[in-house]
C-alpha cells in the first residue's frame, strides 16, 4: 500500500483532529519507535491534562483524519507501550470505497464502527504481512 498519510503538527494539529474520537486499538507489534520511523516525531506531546503522552495527527490524500496516541498510561513511557496501549482515532465516515470492513475486524478481534480511510491506512502500514507476503 502506498503511505498517503501526511502528519500535520503544531497548532494545526489540535483543529485537524478536533472531533476524533477512540475506533479501535493499534496492531501488537505497534511500539514507538514503528510510529515514529513510519510517521516521524509525534505531532505533539504531553497533552495539558496528562492523558495522552505523544499523539501523531494524520490526514489522507481524501481529507479523513486519523490520530495514534496513547490514552492515560499513567507512569509508563512511551518506549514501554507497545500494542494495544496505543490507540488509533478519528471521525467515523461512510465506508471507504473498497473497503473490507470484515478484514479489519477480523485484524482486531472486534468490530469497527465505519472507518474511514485515514484509519485504513494506518491499521495497513502497521499490521505486520504474513510470512513470505511483501507489502
Amino acid at each position: 500500500m502506498k503511505k498517503t498519510l501526511k502528519k500535520v503538527s503544531g497548532r494545526d494539529s489540535w483543529k485537524v483532529a478536533a472531533g476524533s474520537g477512540f475506533r479501535c486499538y493499534c496492531p501488537q507489534g505497534t511500539t514507538y519507535a514503528k510510529l515514529v520511523r513510519l510517521f516521524g516525531a509525534p505531532s505533539w506531546t504531553d497533552s495539558e491534562d496528562g492523558k495522552v503522552q505523544a499523539q501523531w495527527v494524520l490526514v489522507a490524500a481524501d481529507g479523513s483524519v486519523a490520530t495514534i496516541y496513547d490514552y492515560k498510561e499513567y507512569g509508563r513511557s512511551v518506549h514501554e507501550l507497545k500494542g494495544d496501549d496505543w490507540h488509533i482515532g478519528g471521525r467515523v465516515l461512510p465506508l471507504a470505497k473498497g473497503m473490507d470492513r470484515e478484514l479489519i475486524e477480523a485484524l482486531h478481534g472486534h468490530r469497527i464502527q465505519r472507518p474511514n480511510t485515514a484509519i485504513e491506512e494506518v491499521i495497513a502500514l502497521l499490521t505486520p504481512a504474513p510470512k513470505g507476503v511483501q507489502k
